[in-house]
């Protein structure tokens, strides 16, 4: 942590509780602001106005964003050069990845300023449950940290900068390792953890079926990236008796929302603005639409009206929070709950955009399921199909998910979506295939 990061932290903390007037002037100035300086510097937008007949100076405020056309992911990925704002060295930035919830991969650049920034965005969050930086914690990730065939711990690394004990998630599949891993945070006396919920989840599942297991003083479990359904929520509470929280934010970094002691999402107003696209008003007054974001915080490679894929309920415009935060409330996130793979060592993997980050010929994929130890890769290719590009996918699911999972790749036209046009990105189809 830097001391941009901690100027930001403070600034975040002292606005927590400002009210709805100063939030709107806030925002709307920040609208108008980098929607002007993205028409003066930034290719893409200074040709997007022109095409739609707009001027910068008639969008100052949060009402006006709905006269811009929404950015896609496949803008980003054909207009990657243009959407850098004129004279930024890419020397300067931070090249950054995702594959998001809509399975399509993309590449953007984020100043170090911005990726500060979101990190003092995510402490805040973290802050109001009385955590900070300082606070040694459990980080529960997705890649391995030590080698896949290693059979004896440590199954950790230790960050003594981050203070925070690093855990392979793929180590989570034999009830040994995980007896090891619970009394490693025992010892370390961290009070509280973090990560993937489907990776926490089964770690709490091997812990309640031990009678040895301890896992110390645990405070709180912050989630996030994916949704967590009740029954994992309730199976990590009562396994670690701890508080259970989450952020709802994306690595595109321009927008998030961040839940309070009260249990709503409060959007991170400083950050960026949400808006509810195409709402459908619900019977208690509550709005349920999609995401769409515009972010503050970099101007190198800003998103603006970004169609994030996800969607929301937003609580009706006159509601309250009771913790006294005047920031819009959103009641829930949608989009973001999936199926899994289950491998041959057993674990449950859902988030597999990390497979495709460094590619450039698979435009969309889909991960199925049909048969314990295989998947099959559905992939949209963009032009022609590279076998170096599948041959990387392989090699990264050896080292990274399993050495023992079989993977197919079948290049379609199209991903298929569910009756509600919603895509999944993981689609398992073992529990059909068992029940036939």
């Amino acid at each position: 942590m830097n001391k941009q990061f901690e100027s930001y932290l403070a600034w975040l903390k002292s606005l927590e509780y400002l009210g709805p007037d100063v939030i709107r002037e806030y925002q709307d100035s920040n609208v108008s602001e980098v929607v002007d300086f993205a028409s003066k510097h930034i290719p893409f937008y200074k040709n997007r106005l022109a095409d739609f007949g707009l001027i910068s100076s008639q969008i100052n405020s949060i009402d006006d964003l709905s006269k811009l056309p929404l950015l896609s992911k496949e803008d980003v990925i054909k207009n990657k050069c243009d959407l850098l704002s004129v004279g930024v060295s890419r020397k300067s930035l931070v090249r950054s990845h995702t594959s998001g919830t809509t399975g399509t991969a993309l590449e953007f650049y984020k100043t170090p300023e911005a990726i500060a920034f979101q990190w003092a965005v995510w402490w805040r969050h973290r802050a109001r449950f009385g955590f900070g930086p300082g606070d040694w914690h459990v980080n529960y990730t997705a890649r391995p940290v030590v080698p896949l065939e290693q059979a004896a711990p440590p199954y950790w690394r230790m960050d003594y900068f981050r203070k925070q004990i690093i855990v392979s998630a793929v180590h989570l599949n034999k009830k040994n390792k995980v007896e090891v891993i619970a009394e490693k945070i025992r010892q370390s006396g961290a009070h509280f953890l973090t990560g993937y919920c489907s990776q926490i989840a089964q770690f709490a599942s091997f812990v309640d079926s031990s009678d040895a297991v301890d896992l110390g003083d645990l405070d709180c479990v912050f989630l996030g990236a994916e949704n967590a359904d009740d029954a994992q929520i309730e199976l990590i509470k009562r396994v670690t008796g701890a508080t259970v929280t989450d952020q709802y934010g994306f690595a595109e970094g321009c927008g998030n929302a961040s839940r309070c002691e009260y249990g709503n999402y409060h959007e991170d107003w400083e950050f960026g603005v949400l808006e509810c696209l195409d709402p459908v008003v619900n019977p208690d007054g509550s709005r349920t639409g999609r995401i769409v974001a515009t972010g503050f915080a970099d101007y190198a490679f800003p998103f603006i009206r970004y169609d994030v894929g996800d969607t929301g309920t937003w609580a009706p415009e006159d509601y309250r929070c009771p913790c006294g935060r005047s920031s819009k409330v959103l009641w829930q996130i949608d989009g973001r709950n999936e199926d899994y793979v289950v491998t041959p060592e057993g674990n449950r993997v859902r988030r597999w955009d990390y497979l495709f980050k460094d590619t450039r010929s698979i435009r969309q994929a889909q991960i199925v399921q049909r048969e314990y130890g295989a998947i099959v890769i559905r992939i949209v290719p963009r032009g022609a199909v590279s076998e170096e590009d599948f041959r990387k996918v392989r090699s990264t699911v050896r080292e990274w998910i399993s050495s023992g999972l079989d993977v197919e790749f079948d290049v379609v036209d199209e991903l298929a979506r569910s009756a509600s046009g919603k895509f999944k990105p993981v689609v398992s189809e073992l529990d059909t295939k068992a029940s036939k």
